[in-house]
């Protein structure tokens, strides 16, 4: 059996892979759904150096498994999983980028975001405010996440989100082709996602000839619109080759 980690992406925590971890852990799996720091409700948001901090926070969970891990990252924690690999390649099986940012070194989240069709669109989907943080608009969280997601998830979601740094947005990664590229790398494209089109997804994928690919016909959310079919890629991954 293997140790999963989950990483949830924007405004998200764990609260979002409740359906997912229950499956794979009724597999036999363990499973880790840290929240990122600042990333609860009560929390004080991580407004200075994020990324560096979540990539260190997530690091040292790893470390501490006796088994190599399964680190999956959705959306912008596509960043974060990078770091990590970079940090500790020896204790990751395998990176998943579940419709998430896949980025190569020295790139920000915002590069990309602003050279998507939608890069509007999403902007006006986000309030920003003056302590640093940004917010989904509770009213485009279905239009843009979970436009293949049911009310109840929906309502879920909205209840849960919380603020996230805008320095997220704006940090270049760093990898290296040394420690970084030793990984295995799956990703799993979502085929009606409003948030990273899918030109998006396969357009980050290019650059790395290695990366495995998973096709699910789901929204940006498929941790509630398609956990069964979620599950079933992640494993597949986990098994190759």
């Amino acid at each position: 059996m293997a140790t999963y980690v989950l990483v949830a992406g924007a405004w998200h925590g764990s609260w979002c892979w409740v359906e997912v971890a229950r499956m794979l852990e009724a597999a036999g799996h363990r499973v880790l759904t840290p929240n990122l720091l600042g990333t609860e409700a009560e929390d004080e948001p991580e407004t200075t150096e994020p990324l560096h901090r979540w990539a260190e926070q997530i690091a040292e969970i790893v470390r501490q498994e006796v088994d190599e891990v399964v680190l999956v990252g959705h959306s912008r924690a596509g960043l974060v999983i990078s770091e990590v690999a970079e940090r500790v390649p020896e204790k990751i099986d395998l990176l998943v980028y579940l419709a998430a940012y896949l980025l190569q070194d020295g790139q920000t989240l915002n590069d990309w975001a602003q050279r998507a069709h939608n890069a509007d669109a999403m902007t006006n989907a986000v309030a920003f405010h003056s302590d640093g943080t940004c917010t989904i608009k509770p009213e485009i969280l279905e239009k843009i996440f979970c436009n293949r997601t049911s009310a109840h998830f929906i309502d879920f979601a909205r209840a849960r989100t919380v603020p996230e740094p805008i320095a997220a947005f704006m940090s270049p990664i760093q990898i290296s082709h040394e420690r970084f590229s030793s990984v295995r790398l799956g990703y799993i494209e979502c085929l009606q996602d409003q948030a990273i089109p899918l030109d998006m997804q396969k357009a980050m994928q290019a650059p790395f000839p290695n990366v495995m690919t998973e096709k699910l016909d789901c929204d940006h959310s498929p941790f509630f619109s398609m956990p069964h079919e979620l599950v079933s890629a992640l494993e597949r991954f986990r098994r190759a080759e």
